[in-house]
């Protein structure tokens, strides 16, 4: 994370998500508390998001450099906040499973078509993404799946 994301973008996003002027930005992005493994503290971070009913879709970027996601390999109890609503759930980070990352990233790029040129997943001029460059970025790539709780 370079420090201009980190120390300067990432609290205007959170600003932003909790204003009222949170739907200039809360179709692609929502806020995602988790707590981490070891400090047992609680972080926020924006995120781009696809949502598919009951269920998030999180592609993590660079996570080679990153290490939030880890925090939800075991399987960990959020907060989101989305289109201005205050939301729980349940997230998993799942790197280890080709066919689960694939499935996330088609979710994902589904949602953000253009986002395939610059990961490396080209699609043809009828959608179809190219299958190998698929399973090239699947092998390197982290996707994050929660599971909202019901409204109560």
């Amino acid at each position: 994370m370079s420090w201009f994301q980190g120390k300067v973008l990432n609290p205007v996003l959170r600003g932003l998500l909790h204003s009222p002027l949170h739907p200039t930005a809360s179709g692609s992005l929502m806020l995602l508390t988790y707590t981490g493994r070891r400090s047992g503290r609680s972080y926020t971070i924006p995120v781009q998001y696809v949502r598919e009913g009951d269920e998030v879709v999180v592609l993590a970027g660079r996570p080679q450099e990153k290490t939030w996601w880890r925090n939800l390999t075991e399987g960990a109890s959020v907060r989101v906040r989305i289109a201005g609503q205050d939301l729980t759930g349940t997230a998993t980070a799942v790197a280890d499973d080709p066919e689960a990352v694939k499935a996330g990233i088609r979710t994902y790029l589904a949602r953000f078509p253009k986002a395939g040129k610059p990961l490396g997943v080209p699609s043809d001029g009828d959608g179809h993404l190219d299958e190998d460059a698929l399973s090239r970025l699947a092998t390197h790539s982290v996707i994050v799946r929660v599971s909202l709780a019901p409204a109560a």
